[in-house]
């Protein structure tokens, strides 16, 4: 008798899950149990969040695993749209993700029974690492105090964030200046780089010229390097040319005169200007002070000339 109960308790755990499942057949058949909820399940069968990715890879295959709540919901059917059909498809019957490029595609996944009860996942076909990069420009221009964002084009441009990751550094901290992200900004006249080098891929490396002008109304001008109008010469031999900037004005470099008058404790052989009509000054001796006048001519309105100096 005592062998009998004991088999009776082990058995009717088993019988009350049968019979309880059976009921639920049963009552399913005659009372309409709507869908409540429907989710996708991870390999591990945790439930995705809506709008969550799944990353894969090229021409891989992946099987949704999706699930309908409650479980003893009368019609279980789901339909998926697809809003990238260029990176992935999907089989309605098996729901079986294949992939086709590198991208993203959004999968709407909609219960039969209730349309308004949906969730979505984003399928994120990518390669994990950069294979190259470009700078959209090859020259910034910029004037002293100006900015601009250094942007480039990622090959692929759907690899992962983290491994997009760039350094920025500048040849000349003096000319410019360049932040973490790649924001350059002009400190003073003259012509530096910045090399940009990929985080994740040190052997990845760009270089892009920065030329730092400055601001400059109407008129003739020189490019100074230091402030109080004094341009550094570090050649025996310099171009005066070189630092002119004609802004806004119908003249040339070629319509320019320079004169030329010496500092003090300059003398007449420290300097050669011979060639001054070039705008060429041969400096003879070391730490010697010229002031150079250029002139430019402009005819007004009425046919009177301007003088720009």
């Amino acid at each position: 008798m005592k062998k009998t109960v004991v088999t009776l308790l082990l058995v009717l755990p088993f019988l009350l899950i049968y019979f309880v499942s059976f009921t639920g057949r049963i009552l399913s058949e005659y009372k309409h149990i709507y869908v409540e909820r429907v989710a996708v399940l991870d390999d591990s069968g945790k439930e995705y969040e809506s709008g969550d990715y799944i990353k894969l890879g090229l021409n891989d295959e992946y099987n949704l695993k999706i699930k309908v709540y409650p479980e003893l919901a009368t019609n279980k059917q789901v339909t998926i749209s697809n809003n990238n059909k260029n990176v992935c498809e999907v089989d309605p019957e098996t729901c079986v993700v294949t992939t086709k490029a590198y991208g993203v595609s959004k999968l709407i996944i909609t219960s039969k029974d209730r349309h308004f009860v949906q969730t979505i996942i984003n399928i994120y076909v990518s390669k994990d690492d950069i294979e190259d990069f470009t700078p959209t420009k090859s020259t910034i221009d910029l004037i002293v105090g100006g900015s601009e964002q250094i942007d480039v084009i990622f090959d692929p441009d759907i690899a992962l964030p983290e491994n997009k990751e760039l350094i920025y550094t500048v040849a000349d901290s003096s000319i410019a200046s360049v932040s973490s992200v790649g924001i350059v900004k002009g400190l003073k006249f003259g012509t530096t780089t910045v090399i940009i080098t990929s985080k994740h891929k040190p052997e990845i490396s760009k270089t892009i010229t920065i030329n730092v002008t400055l601001e400059f109304g109407k008129g003739l001008h020189f490019a100074n390097t230091n402030v109080n109008n004094v341009h550094e010469v570090n050649s025996a031999e310099f171009d005066l040319k070189s630092i002119i900037i004609i802004n806004g004005l119908n003249a040339t470099k070629d319509d320019v005169m320079f004169m030329c008058t010496p500092g003090n404790n300059v003398n007449q052989e420290d300097y050669d200007a011979s060639r001054l009509n070039e705008g060429i000054i041969k400096f003879n001796a070391e730490d010697k002070v010229l002031l150079i006048t250029a002139i430019v001519w402009e005819l007004d309105a009425n046919d009177n000339y301007i003088e720009y100096s």
